[in-house]
């Protein structure tokens, strides 16, 4: 269909001249017309009939102009709550009191059948001017509020920057710690406080959230059923919540065998609080993970990243997001491919190992723990991620993220409550 060919709508201002016009030119046409010879009555029921519609149509139109009026004072008398202006409050209070008395006044015409307008196509017309300045009124109230809210919002955004400047500043005085502690003697590794792996902690759970949100919308191009995909995951997930289940997938996979000293790939052992935490050293001080690999491709944090890729990236999942296994096979043969989707995959597997290395440079050393499902909520040892809402029986529907004992101190592991 054309869109083109068909007659725009009218505005109600527009609707209003339209019938004021109609019954100003049927009334003229009636006093113009010349009366025919013969005793023939002029159609006087037709003629009063449209007569009462006219009066109706003018009747309602003053009904719906004052309801406008009330609204916009109303809007107003809110507006001024926020901030206190007595002024305003009193100005559209008055307005709300007078609108109300007439509408009781046109209630009562209505009652006692007095609907006698001297000019009611003027009547229309002014009744529409003043709905529209009502909604005027009304839209620039809007308006206002909306601007105080960006304005809100812009401070916000101010106060969340400088947090982030002030974690940022503190993420590197816990770097710089981490690198004067860099050497063979025991004794520097006593400086390591909880604080120093809960840092390095939230750096790892910043990567794995990065990497999950950029796998999900891999899935959602490629055509996955992302809420039945997350319920085969976790089935008691509830539409608004399917990010959770997907992130305790991946983490699940990435930190299986956290606790083993090597994560349980290499059967290696023995190692030495120093050696752990001068492979922390080491691969925290690389450029990027791709390029570390590639300068060591036989090194355990490039075995690392390959072993923990073809666990989490099934063959199914890779040839429905890439149309073919060609990303499994290239690092399965040992290859580090040039892809965006290996890149970040590499650096959340780099803040996982970063963090294995840490806990290991702990004396006792650092030790990973999952709640599980149906387990009683505990604020001791778990933290919720949907603590939103309110349940009957708090249990523990499944561990998004797992939780660390750093010697006495518990870093909450995060839980998905049902």
């Amino acid at each position: 269909m054309d869109l083109s060919v068909l007659p725009p709508k009218k505005t109600k201002l527009a609707q209003a001249f339209a019938t004021a016009l109609r019954a100003r030119a049927r009334k003229t046409r009636k006093h113009n017309e010349s009366p025919k010879t013969g005793p023939i009555e002029p159609p006087k029921a037709t003629s009063h009939a449209l007569d009462n519609k006219l009066l109706e149509e003018a009747f309602l139109a003053k009904v719906f102009a004052n309801i406008s009026a009330v609204k916009a004072a109303y809007a107003q008398l809110q507006s001024a709550q926020f901030p206190y202006d007595p002024d305003e409050i009193q100005f559209a209070d008055g307005i709300i009191t007078s609108e109300l008395n007439k509408l009781s006044e046109l209630k009562q015409h209505y009652a006692n059948n007095v609907l006698d307008e001297l000019t009611p196509e003027k009547t229309l017309l002014l009744c529409e001017i003043r709905e529209l300045d009502s909604l005027l009124v009304t839209y620039r109230v809007t308006c206002e509020k909306l601007g105080s809210q960006l304005r809100l919002k812009d401070s916000e955004i101010i106060f969340l920057r400088e947090k982030l400047a002030e974690a940022k500043g503190h993420n590197d005085l816990l770097q710089s710690r981490f690198l004067s502690l860099g050497g063979d003697n025991n004794a520097e590794l006593s400086g390591l406080l909880p604080s120093h792996f809960i840092g390095c902690l939230q750096e790892a759970v910043n990567s794995v959230r990065g990497f999950t949100r950029l796998l999900v919308d891999k899935m959602g191009f490629a055509g996955w059923d992302l809420e039945l995909a997350a319920r085969s995951i976790q089935p008691g997930i509830k539409p608004g919540h399917l990010c959770y289940a997907f992130e305790s997938f991946v983490c699940r996979e990435m930190f299986d065998g956290f606790n083993g000293r090597d994560f349980s790939l290499f059967g290696k052992e023995k190692r030495s609080r120093c050696t752990f935490f001068e492979r922390f050293l080491e691969v925290k001080k690389s450029i990027g993970p791709v390029d570390y690999e590639a300068r060591r491709p036989d090194s355990e944090f490039a075995a690392f990243c390959r072993g923990k890729y073809l666990r989490l990236m099934r063959p199914k999942l890779e040839r429905s997001i890439f149309g073919s296994l060609e990303l499994r096979e290239s690092v399965d043969s040992g290859e580090f491919p040039d892809s965006p989707f290996w890149g970040a995959f590499c650096e959340m597997a780099k803040g996982i190992w970063l963090l294995h290395c840490l806990a290991m440079s702990y004396s006792p050393e650092v030790s990973v723990f999952r709640v599980k499902e149906r387990s009683r909520f505990s604020e001791v040892y778990m933290e919720s991620v949907n603590d939103d809402e309110a349940f009957p029986v708090v249990n523990v529907g499944f561990t998004v993220l797992p939780g660390f004992m750093v010697d006495r101190t518990v870093v909450q592991c995060q839980v998905y409550l049902c």
